[in-house]
């Protein structure tokens, strides 16, 4: 490869995948662009603490970039990400290891886009990339002023049928669908605004006007299928019926249910006025709030200390996955301490109770509801070092499973959330749990998990 090669992304299928060792002797760049290299990566390191900067992912970045080789995935800590995004820009990375993120959030162009593979794991399985996924990341190809054309090159790790490959390469892309969902905290913030109901807001949405498109679609089809009948021969047989207006518009059933079980709950009255829990509920945004108020309520904090507290917590933030064994069975870890094992139990029973009370209503559970039949215990004894006040390493290796940079997203939810919940507790009238969520708040907020970014550093 010349030396003056211009930059390359390759998009990797997941994190996992990112991993390039140099001992090839390969040198994409000059000595005047490592030595930048090197000033760069040093000057933000300098930002972190003498031990954060021992940690591996760290330690190892450094000769990848002096090669002019660079990875970017969710799992880097924000720092390192935001220094690989910065050299890149500088044109001092000629190729680039990255997942979609990189195409999906970031202005990143290169001249050559590189898949690994014809395939990505969602989450879930492994599936074909998608034709919205391959335009975005293939996209990235060309650099507006500085090249005539961009190339996008597909490397070609599992058989596709010449159907799939049209798909994949076509532009037809899935349409559009509205992932709105009216949340209990947001139909309380409605109660609480005059002049605002619930009704009002649903439609206005995305999903509802997607739902008028298809009535008027229905509506037309029915005008059609009703000339195709008149025109018919009448029918002696049997007697006619009129026709369900299937255009009907009439309010969304599940706000009455929502009401009722919000009523039932005692977060408000017959006269939909807030009382004490409908106020706390409307604090909470980063999590479940019915659980949360009902976790409070209960009592089920009271005999924690303030680090046990925040590490219970950590169960309850959104997107993390239930441990799975070899056989596909869900299992926890093993909780530090007795008093977390009686407040996990608690937890699940009163999400349990939220669950039946919710089927009784016909709705679906909350948000989080569902997911937790088994909470994940993964980050539990981490959080509890963190908040303890271990240092990152020490955290990280009792979370092995998870990436440096997930363990960070984590503690900022995590920081969010214990915010949340002190507005929440002060609603409820409990100072000293209020003053316990700040107390949580100041001994997560610290160190390398919230670093300065190196965009708003002079």
């Amino acid at each position: 490869m010349a030396r003056n090669a211009a930059a390359t992304v390759t998009a990797e299928a997941t994190a996992g995948d990112g991993g390039v060792v140099p001992g090839s002797g390969l040198r994409l760049l000059s000595p005047q662009e490592i030595a930048t290299v090197e000033e760069v990566f040093e000057r933000a390191v300098s930002m972190l603490a003498d031990e954060d900067r021992s940690l591996a992912q760290v330690t190892s970045l450094l000769p990848l970039l002096r090669s002019g080789v660079g990875l970017h995935h969710s799992g880097l800590l924000p720092l390192l990400r935001e220094v690989v995004e910065l050299l890149f820009t500088e044109g001092m990375l000629r190729v680039l290891i990255a997942t979609e993120t990189l195409a999906m959030g970031l202005n990143l162009p290169a001249r050559t886009v590189v898949f690994a593979s014809t395939q990505k794991f969602d989450g879930t399985t492994s599936r074909l990339i998608q034709p919205t996924e391959y335009t975005q990341m293939s996209g990235r190809a060309g650099r507006r002023g500085q090249d005539s054309q961009g190339y996008s090159v597909l490397l070609m790790s599992h058989h596709l049928s010449a159907d799939e490959g049209e798909e994949m390469l076509s532009r037809r892309f899935k349409e559009l669908n509205s992932r709105f969902s009216l949340r209990f905290s947001t139909m309380l913030k409605l109660m609480r605004t005059e002049g605002v109901s619930a009704l009002t807001i649903l439609e206005r949405t995305f999903r509802t006007f997607q739902l008028a498109r298809e009535r008027r679609r229905r509506a037309a089809r029915r005008h059609t299928v009703a000339e195709q009948l008149r025109i018919l021969p009448l029918c002696v047989l049997g007697e006619s019926e009129v026709a369900q207006d299937i255009c009907a518009q009439t309010a969304d059933p599940r706000i009455a249910c929502m009401r009722r079980m919000l009523e039932r709950l005692e977060y408000v009255n017959s006269d939909d006025v807030l009382l004490l829990k409908g106020r706390a509920a409307c604090c909470i945004e980063a999590s479940d709030e019915l659980l949360l108020v009902e976790v409070i309520v209960d009592g089920v904090l009271n005999e924690l200390s303030t680090a046990e507290t925040v590490a219970v917590l950590a169960c309850l933030l959104p997107g993390q996955r239930v441990a799975k064994s070899s056989l596909g069975t869900s299992y926890s870890l093993p909780l530090p301490t007795a008093a977390l094992d009686r407040a996990i139990a608690a937890i699940k029973q009163t999400n349990e109770r939220l669950k039946r009370l919710a089927a009784e209503f016909a709705l679906e559970p909350t948000v989080g509801m569902d997911e937790r039949d088994d909470l994940s215990t993964e980050l539990v004894a981490a959080v509890l070092a963190w908040a303890s006040g271990a240092s990152f390493e020490q955290c990280w290796l009792l979370s092995p499973s998870t990436y440096e940079g997930t363990l960070v997203r984590h503690l900022k939810a995590l920081d969010e959330m214990l915010l949340q919940l002190a507005d929440a507790a002060s609603a409820l009238g409990n100072q000293p749990l209020r003053e316990r969520f700040l107390d949580g708040r100041a001994a997560v907020h610290r160190g390398i998990a919230f670093a300065n970014s190196l965009y708003l550093s002079s």
